[in-house]
């Protein structure tokens, strides 16, 4: 049995997503679209509800990690914890925390 090959990332460009929602908008129905443009109806449809409810159907912002704690909060924790450190000693002297000091 011979099977055809498919590519292992199909990535959509935005002019193909474009044209799908316009044949949609112009009256054409999911399953048309997918096989005169050789995609899935799934992906036509998700790109026609994102026009409808965003207006456009481009893809969506990838935002990536992010930080667990600000370098504002790393300094608060540092300066709380030389307070407690040097109460404990006995020590009364005031200290100036420098951002330089953090490591990243």
């Amino acid at each position: 049995m011979l099977t055809a090959k498919l590519p292992y990332v199909i990535k959509y460009n935005q002019d193909l997503k474009d044209a799908s929602v316009w044949l949609v908008v112009s009256g054409k129905i999911y399953t048309q679209v997918s096989k005169e443009l050789r995609i899935s109806s799934q992906s036509v449809r998700n790109w026609h509800t994102r026009f409808l409810t965003l207006g456009h159907c481009k893809n969506k912002k990838q935002l990536g990690a992010k930080p667990r704690i600000s370098i504002a909060n790393k300094l608060f924790a540092l300066a709380h914890l030389m307070r407690f450190r040097r109460r404990r000693s006995g020590d009364d002297r005031m200290f100036l925390v420098q951002p330089c000091t953090l490591g990243r």
